[in-house]
């Protein structure tokens, strides 16, 4: 005997043992003969673990019935279930095991089963593996938005369900971290429990956080959301368009309309400009909206459609605002096709029944043109078995469309050697008409057919039997509704009359729900009678069932309430010869949750702030998470979880292992009894094309589509293997058009060349100023049934909606319908202001009136302001009375002064005015009411000026001072009237620090060392009032707070290798100086915030591994201030001692090698500055070395400044290196505390407390942690807890006493100096200390300016017609100082009032490696430019500014270069625009670069734009139109109001992309 024939052999017994693709049965296989027990074991796919999971048992010519043993194996393990049937066929559980608690992924195991009965033992197990997946719960996380702005508050929420969507019982959440764009942790939660598997958290984003995407990570899910700097649409807008274009179209038709989001209709102008997209070339059109909506034609010949087929065009939409000229725009892009209409075949099956006949349809999609009498030719031909060839038969009839474009056919039953349908369908009526060119891209446009194919493949059944599943409604069936099907089955061998039985299983979620019988069917036997059928292709042929004989039934059954959304239903029937016949259909269901939730809202529209009630109806003891979002919210960004979204997640099956065995009959095989085996497989020959076993059905696809396993031990396998036939099709693409000749070959007994795939188818009176994007984010209990909550509305005009998720113990989740309401006045004002201006400018006040109630409206607009404001024209002209138009607007212009320095308040009040002396609107109106609160800053011109004198004071002195004055004295040169003053006392050292933590530096803190500066002081806060007992929640709460924003606003200046640097990627490597700073900040952090250890880990092994070989740490990147000359060298002594100090203060341990190679290079520089002295000695006191420690404080005591009780060290250099030193060496003091150090140190103190700043701090970043630091650890030496103090203070005449209480200490006490100049004196008694400051704020026309910084300043006007609607301001600086460059330099421009830059073109100044701006930051009226250093090779920056408020008699606006760390090292002018004078309308600028077309229809002459403007395609040379040739009109303002609307105006970072492409 040969191997092949040895092979042969064993294959065929394979066949006998194994049972279809994942079962093999232990039986002998004689069940064929009556009597013998027959059986159908069914089980999930998919198992959880620990659960009970559902299995059936279908018994045949079984009696009595027994008890079955159902084992599951899983490494080497069985767990067993043993069930004693009562029926021949039900469903029973089965225990799946548990899985260890580390095993996170699906496990392999196989089932066995056996049972007794007739006397003898039935068994079969799976011979592939089922898949047991842990136990796990299905997490939501949800967030308020999808998308964020600096600044904002992230609000989380977070649900947990189990399987069966209910909520675990006493969950807690493990982890839930949110990791920023680097993956870097910023926020951690542990162990957070739910409440009905609902827990909602926030986070706050801090001011310059980092964009990009974030995500909130779970161990078991993760979500992400986006920051970004983005601005909410002020109104929708929506562009109906085609899907695509018909090339052969007379017109193609846009409808464009914009709608608030609180229902009503924009007015102004719409345009649509479309881009080819093959030459670039632009055609626009513009029109006014009518009731919000513009319908914008353009002609064939204006698109030139049949010269760009198979081309995508772009479409731009534009609807801008009348009034406010602000707009929106929309997008699209659209394929121009040369269709008229396709055709598609409707199958889900793609199989045919050869008893049974073949119901087809075909729809018309993306049709163009009127179907009615259009005519289709439908035909199809056969495949036979054994001849492998498509048969002409050219069986073919037509058919015209129906009202909804379809075609319903039908095919006569066939024989059962075919084994395959070949469908076919064309137009007759429409070709594709084409000219061919040789340039033409696309030669697929040649083919002139609309056509479509669809191939059907055979069910196979050795008896010819067949069944098939009709829903009797078609559509998706509603929840608790009656299921009904039609079951239609052919099986040829039943006599007239026989009753026979037909079995069903449901299956939803991998959940076998049901087994039934439907008993006692009459077969009433019938010879299919094929005139009954309607639109049937063709005629009877030699391949036409003609003996076909079928019936139905009905089979009708009550959903179960477990089923939530589909479900799969099979039904089969078990012939004598041990056959199976089935049938299976997946069945869609509205949506079915058991917890029903109805919301409702008291009334449908709501005034701004008025109170609104919401109902919620739900099951009782529930918890509901209620919702409510600002439409445009929810309309930009799409965020809530729906019901769809939620049951999707459960919908999911766990996806089985799939079997690498053929489901499929050997040809040798054919004959066999029960079931099909994979053969080997052989080698083939280039002819064995072969078709895949995928394409051919039987009973096993139905119950393998159907999701379950079976083992059995009758005959469920019939299809055969085809691996030696040269037929093999492919689908048509539906996009395709074939070819007469190609339909030609269809129809022949030729294959075509290639196919396409045809199923690829594609009135409250409020002060309105709570504007929020979210309005609810609850979780909200339900008692019994239901519940009301009260609500004040926000003041935003909009619509809101709302959203409510409930989940109870008994009944699970369950989600209502969105409700939605509308905050609305049909009566409102808007105001426009600017946010500040100088005194004696005039300020042009736009007051906006809006109606939009159907009739017209007499408003009386009246106008408040404060003492700071005046009307020049006379306070008889704030109250105006105007009547507006019926659904108008209008603005009304008020003109104010600026006199007195400070903030003014402006409200501005409209209301129906009944005494109107014309006629306006009906003779009965219902008063209304709206009024809007401003605030202006009016501030001084001029430049700012800050003395600050501080000075302490204590009654157990060793020096006896317990009084002290000094005078608050103005300089001649003053701006009138520009000065204030006020004194502050602390009865602590660090009152002053802790009552200004959020802003101690006057300097801007926008580069990753002044986040740290103004982050570390919080830590020494901590630190100090922890130790001293003080610490109360309200400080512990604020202080973290503050340290958790700068954790999150440093992580944006790491670099990849763990560095930091003061301008993060922007610089090239990271800084030494910067990291060991960051390293001991956030390591000491950690004790009261979450810091991730990883940030930390990966700073230190970067200083660590910069350590030169004589131990000294490398000075990469900049040290920006004097470090002991750290500018020129390679690397010194400071800073080293500094990396030291900061690694050794963290608590970070050190190997002795480090320490010791960094004490010698510290103690390599023989003769030390005194800044490397002081910094020097600290560290080597860290480090251990005592005596030379104690020798170096020795010889900077002996070089200290000593003068009225105080000690200080000074040098040459800036300021701030003087409180830096002072600091140093009072840190060695209170760390050497000898009596004589603690002398010295308080004198120390008290000069330190003399430099302080008027916020607490003092001139720089350094200065000001390093000072802070060394004065808290000195007050944490010398503190009493005993403070009992009486202060008098008096200023001149006036006197006042403070009293200070232990209590009190942390307290600070303010007093205003009301006259000026003045004198301060202060006295105290009683015990303790007293820490008093002076600060004297007022203007000067000048400042001395340094000879160090060169700074010119020039404005250019982008418009020659309207100087001031635009500007650009450059700014041109140097650096011509004794050394190469200059430390970091700040560029602060102060901006004209009324104008606010735009952001796009500060953007391109970092963008631009030459302008060498590092950074910028905005505020208000002020624009600040950040440069790492500036040497003498000038540089210009320029940017633009957009007047947005309109101003008389506008100032000069400063600006100022300084030294960050010697601001004292500035220089200062003043620049100005054009002056402008107010218009009643502002021109709307007319488009370049595009074509605007014509349009005729009449407009309203009352309307603002009463003609469309029409510019040739190509730019006109001689037009002049005053524009700056650069500027670009991009017709997309940005600008957004602060009132009604209320969304703060945030620009977009530009494309990098040229913005005329």
């Amino acid at each position: 005997m040969t191997v092949l024939e040895t092979m042969k052999d064993l294959s065929k017994f394979l066949v006998l043992l194994t049972v279809m693709q994942y079962a093999w049965s232990d039986d002998d296989s004689d069940y064929l003969k009556r009597g013998k027990s027959r059986f159908i074991f069914t089980s999930p796919k998919t198992l959880i673990a620990g659960q009970n999971e559902t299995v059936c048992l279908s018994l045949h010519d079984t009696i009595p019935p027994p008890e079955v043993k159902v084992e599951i194996k899983i490494r080497e393990k069985h767990h067993s279930t043993t069930h004693l049937m009562s029926s021949d066929h039900e469903c029973f559980p089965i225990a799946v095991p548990k899985l260890r608690s580390h095993v996170k992924v699906a496990q392999f195991a196989s089932l066995h089963m056996q049972f007794h009965a007739n006397g003898k033992l039935h068994s079969g197990h799976t011979q592939e593996p089922v898949l047991i997946y842990p136990g796990y719960n299905i997490i939501f996380i949800e967030t308020d938005k999808n998308i964020y702005k600096a600044n904002d508050k992230v609000k989380i929420r977070i649900l947990v369900l189990t399987p069966d969507l209910k909520a675990p019982i006493k969950h807690a959440i493990p982890v839930i971290k949110i990791l920023n764009p680097n993956g870097i942790t910023v926020t951690i939660w542990e162990n957070i429990p739910t409440e009905l598997g609902l827990v909602q958290l926030e986070h706050q984003l801090p001011p310059d956080v980092t964009k990009g995407k974030w995500m909130i990570d779970l161990i078991e899910t993760s979500k992400t959301f986006e920051v970004s700097n983005y601005v909410l649409p002020r109104f929708s807008i929506n562009l109906k368009t085609p899907q695509k274009i018909y090339s052969g179209a007379h017109r193609v038709k846009f409808n464009l309309c914009g709608k608030y989001f609180y229902g009503e209709s924009v007015k102004g102008i719409g345009m649509v400009r479309i881009t080819m997209n093959e030459n670039r070339q632009t055609i626009n059109k513009a029109k006014q909206l009518r009731n919000g909506c513009s319908r914008i034609e353009f002609s064939n010949e204006e698109l030139n459609l049949k010269q760009y087929i198979n081309t995508d065009i772009n479409v731009i939409a534009t609807i801008t605002e009348k009034g406010s000229d602000r707009s929106e725009t929309i997008t699209s892009s659209i394929t121009i096709t040369n269709h008229p209409f396709k055709l598609k075949f409707i199958d889900t099956h793609r199989h045919f029944q050869p008893g049974l006949p073949y119901y087809g349809l075909i729809r018309a999609v993306e049709n163009f043109v009127p179907l009615s009498g259009e005519t289709i030719v439908v035909c199809y031909n056969v495949a036979v078995e054994k001849i492998w060839n498509i048969v002409d038969i050219k069986q073919c009839s037509n058919f015209t469309f129906g009202r909804d474009n379809t075609i319903s056919f039908n095919i006569l039953p066939v024989k059962d050697n075919i084994i395959q349908i070949r469908l076919y369908a064309k137009s007759l009526n429409h070709t594709l008409q084409l000219e061919w060119k040789r340039e033409q891209k696309y030669p697929d446009a040649l083919r002139k057919e609309i056509n479509a194919y669809l191939t059907l493949n055979r069910w196979h059944s050795h008896s010819g039997s067949y069944i098939r599943i009709d829903q009797t409604h078609r559509g998706i069936a509603k929840c608790k509704e009656l299921q009904q099907f039609t079951i239609h089955y052919a099986i040829p061998k039943l006599r007239n009359h026989e009753r026979i039985d037909f079995h069903y299983m449901i299956k939803a979620r991998n959940n076998i729900h049901r087994i039934g019988t439907i008993n006692g069917v009459i077969h009433k036997h019938r010879l299919f009678n094929f005139t009954e059928l309607a639109n049937v292709v063709g005629s009877t042929h030699r391949y036409t069932k003609r003996e076909a004989s079928s019936s139905k039934f009905l089979l009708k059954f009550k959903m179960d309430i477990n089923i939530i959304a589909r479900y799969e239903v099979i039904i089969y029937h078990v012939l004598k010869n041990g056959e199976v016949v089935a049938a299976n259909l997946e069945v869609p269901i509205h949506n079915c949750l058991m917890n029903k939730v109805e919301t409702s809202f008291s009334s449908r529209q709501y005034y701004p702030g008025e109170k609104a009630s919401f109902t919620i109806k739900t099951s009782p003891q529930s918890l509901c998470a209620v919702t409510a979002i600002d439409k445009a919210v929810a309309v930009a960004q799409n965020t809530q979880l729906g019901i769809k979204a939620l049951l999707e997640s459960f919908l999911v099956e766990h996806a089985p292992k799939h079997s690498n065995k053929l489901n499929c009959l050997p040809r040798s095989q054919k004959k066999s009894a029960v079931i099909a085996a994979e053969e080997s497989p052989r080698k083939r020959s280039k002819r064995d094309y072969g078709m895949s076993s995928s394409n051919q059905f039987d009973t096993f696809e139905a119950f393998d589509s159907f999701g379950v396993v079976v083992i059995t031990n009758m005959k469920i396998i019939m299809k055969p293997c085809l691996q030696d036939g040269p037929l093999m099709i492919h689908e048509p693409a539906e996009s395709s058009n074939l070819p007469d000749s190609r339909a030609a070959e269809f129809l022949s007994n030729s294959m075509p060349e290639s196919y396409y795939n045809i199923n690829a188818d594609s009135y409250g009176s409020h002060l309105r100023s709570f504007f929020p994007e979210t309005w609810l984010w609850e979780l909200v209990p339900i008692g019994q049934h239901h519940t009301k909550i009260s609500r004040d509305l926000p003041h935003t005009i909009t619509n809101w909606v709302t959203n409510t998720l409930c989940i109870s113990q008994k009944l699970g989740v369950g989600i209502s319908r969105p409700t939605e309401i509308t905050v609305f006045l049909p009566f409102f004002v808007e105001v426009v202001s600017p946010p500040s201006i100088k005194r004696y400018e005039y300020l042009h006040l736009d007051v906006i009136l809006y109606n939009y109630l159907n009739h017209s409206l007499p408003v009386r607009v009246t106008l408040g302001f404060s003492d700071g404001l005046i009307m020049p024209e006379g306070t008889e002209k704030r109250s105006q009375v105007h009547c507006i138009s019926a659904r108008e607007s209008k603005t009304v212009l008020f003109t104010l002064q600026g006199l007195i320095f400070g903030k003014s308040s402006i409200n501005v009040m409209a209301e129906i005015e009944s005494s109107y002396p014309e006629e306006c609107g009906p003779e009965v109106i219902i008063n209304r009411r709206d009024m809007v609160a401003k605030e202006v800053v009016i501030e001084a011109e001029g430049h700012p000026v800050t003395i600050t004198k501080s000075v302490i004071l204590c009654t157990n002195d060793t020096t006896q001072i317990n009084n002290i004055s000094w005078p608050l004295e103005l300089p001649t040169d003053m701006i009138e009237n520009s000065a204030k003053a006020k004194l502050v006392i602390n009865g602590d050292l660090l009152g002053p620090t802790i009552h200004n933590l959020e802003k101690l530096l006057v300097v801007p803190t926008g580069c990753g060392e002044q986040i740290m500066a103004t982050l570390a002081p919080n830590l020494f806060i901590l630190q100090y009032l922890k130790a001293t007992g003080s610490l109360t929640p309200s400080l512990q709460q604020r202080a973290r707070r503050n340290l958790k924003i700068g954790y999150q606003r440093i992580l944006d200046y790491v670099h990849n290798d763990g560095s930091f640097s003061a301008f993060g990627y922007h610089d090239q490597s990271g800084s030494t100086f910067l990291t060991a700073f960051v390293v001991k900040v956030l390591q000491q952090s950690k004790e009261y915030v979450y810091i991730d250890q990883n940030v930390i880990n990966n700073a230190v092994r970067w200083i660590i591994n910069n350590q030169l070989e004589n131990g000294c740490f490398a000075t990469i990147s900049h040290v920006f201030h004097d470090m002991g000359g750290t500018l020129t060298e390679n690397s010194t002594a400071a800073l080293t001692s500094y990396v030291i100090i900061s690694l050794l203060e963290s608590g970070i341990e050190l190997s002795e090698k480090v320490k010791t190679n960094a004490k010698y290079c510290i103690r390599g520089h023989f003769s030390p500055d005194k800044y490397t002295l002081a910094i020097s000695t600290y560290a080597l006191s860290l480090i251990g070395w005592e005596s030379e420690a104690k020798r170096c404080l020795s010889k900077l005591l002996q070089v200290a400044t000593q003068q009225d009780n105080l000690v200080w060290w000074s040098s040459s250099g800036a300021a701030s290196t003087n409180i830096e030193m002072t600091a140093y060496v009072l840190m060695s003091l209170v760390y050497q505390n000898s009596t004589e150090n603690l002398i010295y140190a308080n004198a120390a103190v008290r000069w330190l407390t003399s430099q302080r700043g008027g916020h607490g701090g003092f001139i720089s970043t350094q200065d000001t942690v390093v000072a802070l630091d060394a004065i808290t650890k000195y007050a944490l030496l010398v503190h009493s807890s005993t403070t009992d103090l009486h202060v008098t203070v008096a200023l001149g005449q006036e006197e006042n006493e403070i009293i200070i209480k232990s209590k009190d200490r942390l307290k600070t006490k303010e007093q205003i100096v009301k006259k000026l100049p003045n004198k301060v004196d202060v006295t105290i008694e009683g015990k303790g200390c007293v820490l008093i400051q002076s600060n004297l704020d007022y203007n000067l026309e000048s400042v001395a300016n340094s000879e160090a910084f060169k700074l010119a300043v020039d404005v250019d006007s982008v418009s020659s017609s309207d100087q001031c609607s635009m500007a650009v301001v450059s700014a041109c600086v140097s650096y011509v100082g004794n050394a190469i460059h200059s430390n970091m330099a700040i560029l602060e421009i102060t901006l004209p009032s009324g104008y606010e830059p735009d952001r796009a073109s500060l953007f391109r100044l970092v963008e631009e490696n030459q302008s060498k701006v590092k950074k910028f930051e905005e505020s208000i009226n002020r624009v600040v430019l950040y440069f790492t250093e500036i040497d003498n090779e000038p540089i210009c920056v320029p940017f633009t500014i957009v007047e947005h408020s309109r101003i008389g008699s506008r100032m000069d606006a400063n600006v100022k270069l300084y030294d960050y760390y010697n601001p004292d090292i500035q220089v200062t002018m003043r620049y100005n625009v054009s002056t402008c004078i107010p218009k009643e309308v502002v021109a709307i600028p007319t488009l370049s670069d595009s074509r605007i077309m014509i349009d005729e229809t009449k407009e309203d002459s009352s309307e603002l734009i009463e003609n469309i403007i029409e510019v040739n395609t190509q730019k006109s040379e001689e037009s002049d139109l005053g524009l700056n040739p650069d500027f670009v009109d991009v017709d997309i303002d940005l600008a957004v109001p602060d009132g009604w609307e209320a969304n703060a105006p945030v620009y977009v970072k530009p494309p990098n992309e040229n913005i005329n492409d």
